[in-house]
């Protein structure tokens, strides 16, 4: 707990990117899937180790949780792995028997030794995790079958060499459909332990609505928020419900959403 303490404290000292991406551009960045929808199981992958693997043998006939990030982001994935390795960890569920944990890389520029960097950085106080989770790289091929079966679209910023794209968990059931997705401010245990249960029986649940938080780095509608998003997403993921709404309430008094 005092390394997530420690964590908060990083979190709140982020220093906002100037990037270039218009409000139209922005909105174009979705994650958006059919519940129920089929991902490509055979799809081939890379892990941070540099082994061949399927997505079918990531997920391994278990329910899991997928997460898209870029591995060498300045922004918010490296919270969001980190948010969602605690709460994962607190479920009670044993990584790797009762769920898998599979993350997979938006950039085909970025290595396996990227992958493994994050891995390391972000799952280091959670070596059970650590040690069940696929950190995944692909070619363009692999990657875009996963995006357009979840419909997920990031948006590239030639500019600075930085994706904006959607935050959140898609939970999966062992036969890699869609259950649901936890929302980027609700990556708490509760939400993951009733999600990855619920996928195991085998249950498409509706598609979960939240506030729709972006990784990036600067937004044109609403200015610098990078600092204020990371700080959102750790209280998200680590309070209750009652505190998401409280979350709701703050960005509804900023304007809106923000991204």
């Amino acid at each position: 707990m005092k390394r997530v303490l420690a964590a908060f404290a990083l979190v709140l000292s982020a220093v906002p990117c100037k990037a270039t991406l218009s409000p139209k551009q922005l909105s174009a960045a979705i994650l958006d899937p059919v519940a129920g929808a089929a991902l490509p199981l055979d799809a081939k992958f890379t892990n941070s180790t540099r082994a061949a693997l399927s997505l079918d043998e990531a997920i391994g006939d278990k329910p899991a949780a997928l997460i898209l990030v870029d591995y060498t982001c300045r922004f918010i994935c490296g919270t969001t792995l980190a948010i969602a390795a605690y709460g994962l960890s607190s479920t009670g569920l044993e990584p790797g028997k009762d769920f898998s944990f599979v993350v997979i890389g938006i950039d085909t520029k970025d290595k396996p030794a990227d992958a493994k960097a994050m891995k390391d950085s972000q799952l280091a106080p959670y070596p059970r995790l650590q040690a069940a989770a696929h950190f995944l790289n692909g070619d363009t091929t692999a990657i875009a079958s996963v995006t357009k079966a979840l419909n997920y679209t990031p948006v590239y910023d030639a500019e600075t060499d930085e994706y904006a794209h959607p935050v959140g968990a898609v939970i999966l059931t062992p036969d890699g459909r869609v259950s649901r997705v936890i929302s980027g401010l609700n990556l708490n245990p509760q939400s993951f332990k009733a999600a990855l249960i619920d996928a195991g029986r085998g249950s498409f649940s509706s598609i979960v609505e939240g506030i729709r938080l972006l990784c990036y780095g600067h937004s044109p509608l609403h200015g610098a928020y990078t600092a204020t998003v990371r700080a959102a997403l750790a209280v998200g993921g680590f309070l209750t419900l009652k505190g998401i709404a409280g979350a709701a309430v703050f960005f509804a008094k900023r304007g809106g959403h923000p991204s």
